[in-house]
């Protein structure tokens, strides 16, 4: 089936109710307070390499974080 036929199929299941944006993700390694922490832990002058290894993820998630390209709906 398409990806738009696997789509209304969920939804008439229940099992789909839109788009999973952060924590809400199943495959989530995050929360909005990790979030908020990481963001904290930049703007007091940690560097994005240093919060990647306290926090065990790549360096390039810890960029998308604190720029706010991802997690957007978490201030």
């Amino acid at each position: 089936v398409t990806h738009q036929e696997n789509v209304r199929r969920a939804q008439e299941k229940g099992s789909y109710n839109g788009r999973y944006v952060g924590a809400k993700n199943p495959k989530a390694k995050l929360n909005d307070d990790i979030i908020k922490d990481i963001r904290k832990d930049f703007a007091n002058g940690l560097t994005q390499n240093k919060i990647s290894k306290k926090y065990d993820v790549p360096w390039s998630t810890v960029h998308n974080i604190v720029t706010y390209q991802t997690w957007k709906h978490v201030d």
